[in-house]
């Protein structure tokens, strides 16, 4: 299953009153928009059945230098390194990158994390989620409005 209409056939499937899809996905869509307005406001939100919690975390990025000179430990700044190639040819060639040193959270990445600490459930390193880039946008916005969270 990796989507809500997904779930919805799923649900049809196993209870006698059929709530239409629009409906379904209205109440879905409800309550993960709950949950993550919880995470935004910078509480753990522990999900029903000991499925695990989510939060946002921040982690102090350490770049270094590899032996023969490239940064490690940075993510590219893709927007910026286009407009260096467009701007410098040489730069494009020798596949020169423009990194991000986050400087406006004084170094630190943060990212939305799903713990699975005491979730009961089989093969559970199997089970992954991925944000939706609305949320991500959010988090970024938030973190450039100065707003804190758990650092590590």
């Amino acid at each position: 299953m990796n989507n809500l209409r997904a779930s919805h056939k799923l649900y049809k499937e196993q209870h006698n009153d059929k709530i239409d899809i629009k409906v379904y996905l209205e109440i879905v869509l409800g309550f993960i928009r709950f949950l993550m307005h919880n995470v935004f406001e910078g509480h753990e939100v522990k999900l029903p059945a000991r499925l695990g919690s989510f939060y946002i975390r921040g982690k102090k990025v350490r770049p270094k230098l590899s032996e023969d000179g490239n940064i490690i430990g940075l993510a590219p700044n893709w927007g910026e390194t286009n407009k260096l190639w467009e701007s410098n040819p040489q730069a494009k060639a020798d596949k020169t990158l423009v990194y991000c040193f986050n400087e406006h959270s004084d170094g630190i990445r943060y990212k939305i994390i799903w713990s699975k600490m005491g979730v009961n459930v089989k093969n559970k390193t199997l089970y992954s989620i991925r944000f939706s880039r609305e949320n991500k946008r959010k988090v970024v916005k938030l973190i450039k409005e100065n707003k804190e969270y758990i650092t590590v």
